[in-house]
């Protein structure tokens, strides 16, 4: 019933019905009482900026697969415990007035994302705990978030995390955070840890806080995405990250140096870092030492302006050949063949 005028939705009594969506039904201001619905799996209500109170008996529904209410950005009544235990997909993103997050009432193995983007939550529960399977957690831009027990969550592989206040944010719960903490079963499966978005991160943040440390990130994450936040320097704990894979810096308009990387880095992406001028592991190849870490592949600098000038005027025997290979080779494991490949045809045509 896409874009319909309807304002209560009462006189459904299709019991049979297992589908039900209502996009941009802006008049609707409250779902009923859907309990009689036993075998609905896909409840969709997005963008019903009017819609304010869920009732209760959505929080139950056994046989629901997926639920969403993305961009209903007046709802502040919502199921105050969840009880969906076939649950896959949990969307709230743009949820700007929902400021409670419901209990977990028991295990929902099943669901493996979760999306709070923009939401006004302001703590996730303990009873997460119960999210046993939850794969992707999206909280970016979740400005009223102070408490994110993301330790409980041990198969969690995909973290999007961010906000216009998140320094102070994170700092507040970090206590809290660490009291709750386990001490003999800290770790999770995190392969995943997004901070874009984060303007207030700065180089004097990290080392402040053990925001690093504090999900045990250096022995399971993966990819870490830090683009469009304001740091200066990428803090030298990055190297005790021994499984991350992929580093994504892109727009971080205000950061001037990459002085370390993880001992098992594939890639890095360090687009659009206007400020960019000190970048150890560049430099290393730029000495034909090699790159130091073998896993390296990649390394991207479009527009990074301040390096591109570095490496035309490096001293090397042909500074064009370097520029060439560190900018259009998608493999730095090809890099120094395609380097050898390239002299040598200069060498012909000489």
């Amino acid at each position: 019933m896409s874009g319909s005028f309807i304002k209560e939705l009462s006189f459904i009594r299709f019991k049979n019905v297992t589908i039900m969506g209502f996009n941009d039904c802006n008049f609707l201001t409250k779902l009923p009482d859907l309990s009689s619905i036993l075998n609905l799996k896909e409840l969709i209500v997005e963008k019903c900026t009017s819609l304010v109170e869920v009732h209760d008996s959505v929080g139950s529904l056994d046989n629901l697969l997926k639920l969403s209410f993305h961009e209903c950005s007046n709802l502040r009544i919502f199921p105050r415990r969840l009880k969906l235990r076939s649950l896959r997909n949990l969307n709230l993103s743009d949820c700007s007035n929902l400021h409670e997050f419901p209990e977990i009432g028991c295990e929902m193995k099943y669901l493996s994302s979760l999306n709070l983007l923009r939401s006004a939550v302001e703590e996730l529960p303990i009873s997460i705990r119960n999210l046993a399977g939850l794969d992707a957690l999206i909280i970016n831009g979740c400005k009223n978030l102070v408490l994110l027990p993301i330790f409980l969550l041990q198969n969690l592989r995909k973290l999007g995390i961010g906000g216009p206040t998140m320094e102070d944010e994170i700092l507040l719960s970090e206590e809290r955070l660490l009291d709750l903490q386990h001490p003999t079963n800290s770790s999770t499966a995190l392969q995943v840890l997004n901070l874009s978005n984060c303007p207030q991160i700065e180089s004097s943040f990290f080392p402040k806080s053990s925001f690093f440390t504090m999900f045990n990130s250096s022995a399971t994450l993966r990819k870490l995405i830090l683009s469009e936040s304001e740091m200066v320097s990428l803090p030298s704990s990055i190297k005790g990250f021994v499984a991350l894979s992929e580093l994504y810096l892109r727009d971080c308009e205000k950061l001037e140096e990459i002085l370390e990387l993880p001992p098992n880095i594939k890639s890095v992406d360090a687009t659009g870092c206007i400020s960019l001028q000190r970048f150890s592991e560049v430099l290393r190849i730029l000495k034909f030492d090699g790159s130091h870490i073998r896993s390296l592949h990649m390394i991207q600098l479009g527009g990074c302006k301040k390096m591109h000038e570095k490496i035309w005027n490096y001293k090397v025997p042909n500074p064009l050949l370097w520029k060439v290979c560190i900018y259009f080779s998608h493999s730095l494991s090809q890099f120094f063949v395609r380097c050898m490949t390239l002299k040598l045809m200069m060498m012909i045509l000489v």
